[in-house]
């Protein structure tokens, strides 16, 4: 925390025309080396919490991990637990945990090694 990264994460509208905090319904990755970005859209339903990034080992890449966050499904009236790979956002989900209620936005977590 606070040293420069290569990679950032944010949620983002799915198209101009949603409002933010209406419809935060994709995933977005910045690679502030090469300025690019990828995308993961969670779908005309959803709206996706903040996600955060678990590296896969202590010797990992910025990118060599998942991100994972909550993801309210407006249709079912619950959110899931998604969980992405990290290095390539157009893979589907690596796990999707269906959960019995919806988890409120702004609800924070954090990986941190032991």
């Amino acid at each position: 925390m606070g040293l420069r990264n290569r990679y950032g994460w944010a949620i983002a509208p799915r198209s101009r025309e949603h409002d933010f905090f209406d419809s935060p319904g994709v995933l977005m990755k910045y690679d502030l080396a090469q300025g690019s970005s990828a995308v993961h859209d969670f779908g005309p339903n959803a709206q996706s919490g903040e996600f955060v990034f678990a590296e896969s080992s202590a010797r990992a890449g910025e990118d060599e991990g998942y991100v994972m966050g909550f993801v309210y499904d407006k249709a079912r009236g619950a959110s899931d637990l998604v969980i992405l790979d990290a290095s390539d956002l157009q893979k589907p989900p690596v796990a999707t945990v269906a959960l019995p209620r919806r988890v409120p936005h702004g609800f924070h977590g954090r990986w941190i090694r032991g």
